[in-house]
């Protein structure tokens, strides 16, 4: 077993993963944030106005 050549595999792989995306997002990319973005607020009070009365 190679070590020297596992290490630069992973940092390889590392690299390769610190790559950001560069797909579209799709319908389904974007309800998931919405969904994500809504449950991370959902105590915020100023979040709890505008989902009552989209103020």
């Amino acid at each position: 077993m190679d070590l020297e050549k596992n290490i630069t595999d992973i940092l390889l792989l590392e690299q390769i993963y610190a790559l950001p995306d560069r797909r579209p997002l799709s319908m389904a990319d974007r309800e998931a944030a919405n969904q994500q973005h809504d449950h991370a607020m959902a105590e915020n009070p100023w979040f709890k106005l505008w989902r009552q009365y989209g103020i």
